[in-house]
């Protein structure tokens, strides 16, 4: 597997599942009931398909829409605040937690979190609806098909630099700690991708959330471990 090192001075964000239920809207398409009721099945993909979800899905995560439903993600972790780790399966437990807990987060008012949370439920519903064709290409996936279509993207990286003399034992150590965590946040990602990706609505949104999740790890948390172990030695 390749190792990505990028040197990368940024902070820290919680991956949230927002779930979804009828609850965040009284009315529903009838295209949105086909892809929520969705079941998901263990029929592989032929060639053909599994490639055109593959660039399906790299099409989807250049749109936008996408870009947009990232930002405002993150905009939502950021307010909810690094230590609350918290899931809840309809909004209206959502709504329930954050009316006890809204003092330790870092939204304004009741009124703020639920419009964050409609709002990505609408962002991705919209993203959902107008990638109807992946998704029901993802709905007739086999593990081993989401392994490939949700294959991370990796880019171009290096060991960041440094002046002073590294001890070699120390620097191998780091390098080794490094890419047992990136091996494991991979293996991690993929886990929760495959427990997501069903073609449900529900399911796209913890994809999106686990794709957030994974970037942040490999681009962010784990350089800046990496950084500080080197530092250290």
């Amino acid at each position: 597997m390749k190792k990505i090192f990028l040197c990368l001075l940024l902070g820290t964000s919680l991956s949230i599942y927002v779930s979804c239920s009828t609850e965040n809207n009284d009315t529903t398409s009838s295209e949105t009931s086909t892809l929520t009721e969705a079941n998901f099945t263990t029929k592989s993909l032929n060639v053909s398909d599994l490639d055109k979800a593959q660039q399906l899905f790299l099409d989807m995560i250049a749109t936008q829409d996408y870009i947009d439903l990232k930002a405002q993600m993150k905009a939502f972790n950021r307010k909810l605040g690094g230590n609350n780790h918290v899931s809840f399966s309809t909004k209206q437990d959502w709504m329930t937690w954050i009316n006890a807990n809204i003092s330790n987060t870092d939204f304004t008012s009741i009124s703020e979190f639920e419009l964050f949370y409609d709002d990505i439920y609408g962002k991705s519903e919209y993203l959902v609806l107008n990638n109807a064709e992946l998704y029901q290409l993802i709905a007739n996936a086999d593990n081993n098909d989401i392994r490939i279509i949700f294959r991370p993207t990796e880019g171009d990286g290096s060991l960041p630099d440094h002046d002073d003399v590294i001890p070699t034992s120390c620097y191998d150590n780091c390098c080794a700690s490094y890419e047992a965590a990136y091996d494991q946040a991979t293996e991690d990602y993929f886990d929760e991708i495959g427990d997501g990706a069903d073609g449900t609505l529900f399911g796209s949104i913890i994809t999106f959330f686990t794709i957030m999740d994974y970037e942040h790890m490999i681009y962010e948390t784990l350089p800046l471990q990496f950084n500080a172990c080197v530092s250290g030695c």
